[in-house]
């Protein structure tokens, strides 16, 4: 109807249309063609052909001078070009969807796959701590019953050494557990359990320990090694500064800079031997640990200035995967 002769100037706004709608469809296949990926590669033919079959329709109809156009014959290059453009974009669609069925099953595969890997480590960590625990509680307990059917001195001390074996033990327990139950609304924070692990040695030895940990930034703390390890890490730095360091305050501080999580654990003490920090297993199990998770440790040590243990870790290793 707007090619018409009957509406005047209509005809020459929708001839101007056509011909400047020409660059934004050229820029438009070039777009498609250049982006180099092979689901816009199909767009673009299925594009092309629409296009071309429609300029062969229209062409006649926008340089007619006269009205004896054959309107039939031009309307069926315009069909078919969506007939065409149909059939491309229906087979796009489906092509796209099972693509991203396969990336779907692939990423859940990888998922699966990492998380069988956390829980294997998990199940070897757990199986050496306890095994050694448990193996030394059995040596205890076979020692003070020997000590008591003799009637010795030392049944005790034996126990004591049980009873601190099975603490350590539930410790173990409860800290495997606290990192797989990272969807609990109500779980405990890192501060929590560290203040809940600490309470009894912090009373008796008059340390005061201060926190400060950003909430977003444990929040952060998703994947299951990387809560059992940081929360490791944290109160291996803290046994530390209480045997060696003799300090009386003790600051844990957690926050995210960057693409980067901060830990750092300080203490006000007396400092660490440098003989203690670069030998045995005083220090081993903190780099180590940290190694794991991808990051960085340094250990600034002061003499009469405390020790300063700082990890830095990237956060997408932190994540769950």
């Amino acid at each position: 109807v707007f090619l018409t002769a009957e509406i005047g100037f209509m005809e020459t706004v929708a001839k101007l249309i056509f011909f400047l709608n020409l660059p934004i469809q050229v820029f438009l296949l070039a777009y498609l063609f250049w982006t180099r990926e092979l689901f816009n590669y199909m767009l673009f033919f299925g594009s092309l052909f629409m296009s071309a079959f429609f300029k062969m329709g229209l062409f006649p109809i926008i340089l007619s001078t006269n009205n004896n156009v054959d309107f039939r014959k031009e309307l069926s290059f315009i069909l078919f070009g969506l007939v065409v453009n149909f059939l491309f974009f229906n087979f796009m669609l489906i092509y796209k969807f099972r693509r991203s069925e396969k990336q779907k099953l692939q990423l859940d595969l990888q998922k699966a796959e990492a998380l069988q890997i956390q829980r294997s480590e998990i199940s070897n960590d757990l199986h050496d701590d306890l095994g050694s625990v448990l193996s030394s509680i059995q040596v205890y307990a076979d020692m003070a019953s020997k000590d008591f059917v003799t009637g010795g001195n030392k049944t005790e001390r034996y126990l004591q050494k049980i009873s601190s074996g099975i603490k350590m033990a539930m410790d173990n327990i409860g800290d495997v557990i606290w990192a797989v139950r990272n969807d609990q609304v109500n779980e405990k924070s890192i501060s929590s359990r560290i203040k809940d692990f600490f309470i009894d040695v912090f009373d008796a030895r008059g340390i005061e320990c201060t926190y400060e940990i950003d909430s977003a930034s444990e929040d952060s703390i998703t994947g299951i090694l990387s809560r059992k390890y940081l929360l490791l890490i944290v109160k291996e730095a803290i046994n530390n500064a209480i045997k060696h360091s003799g300090a009386n305050c003790i600051k844990v501080k957690l926050n995210t800079i960057g693409e980067s999580l901060h830990l750092a654990v300080e203490d006000d003490g007396k400092g660490v031997d440098e003989k203690i920090i670069s030998s045995g297993n005083t220090f081993s199990s903190l780099r180590n640990r940290t190694s794991k998770l991808g990051g960085v440790i340094t250990i600034q040590n002061a003499n009469g200035q405390g020790t300063l243990v700082e990890c830095v870790f990237p956060i997408t290793t932190i994540r769950e995967k």
